[in-house]
């Protein structure tokens, strides 16, 4: 996966839009406010699951089928804001978000260069970070940033 292209992770809570500042994250926020993914891992291809067993009492071994994993897909990025006030609000959604993949699966999707829209159901596998520095009295709105970790039980991509 590229980083900077459009994506969007879905669950029962709202949408979270990455990489697209023009309509401050779908929140009624000014331009300039929202979450930009720095970093994906993990989103290419699923471990692969390749049992083998050494024969018993024998030379040699025994080779089973093998198979695909799950997706682990880690987003990592920044929560970027204007103003102390809207970081807060993109604070909240973020793990609002996230955590209604919890109790239920919600969909992750990005569109790659000159390429159809791809997608995944995820769940949240990990708890989110948000880590960030504030300045004196914790009035600074510098960027945050965040980690999110999922998993698509499918590894295969879809539509």
């Amino acid at each position: 996966m590229e980083i900077g292209v459009p994506m969007s992770l879905q669950s029962s809570y709202g949408t979270l839009t990455f990489n697209d500042l023009e309509d401050g994250a779908g929140l009624s926020l000014p331009n300039g406010n929202g979450y930009l993914v720095q970093a994906i891992a993990g989103g290419v291809y699923p471990a692969i699951r390749n049992p083998v067993d050494n024969r018993p009492n024998r030379s040699g071994g025994i080779v089973h089928p093998f198979w695909k994993g799950a997706k682990i897909i880690t987003l990592s990025g920044l929560v970027v804001a204007s103003l102390p006030i809207y970081r807060t609000t993109l604070d909240d959604h973020l793990r609002g978000v996230t955590n209604a993949l919890l109790e239920v699966a919600g969909t992750y999707r990005w569109t790659p260069p000159l390429a159809a829209q791809r997608s995944h159901v995820v769940r949240l596998l990990s708890g989110v970070e948000i880590l960030g520095q504030s300045g004196s009295g914790g009035m600074s709105a510098a960027p945050k940033q965040f980690t999110i970790e999922l998993v698509a039980g499918d590894s295969t991509e879809g539509a």
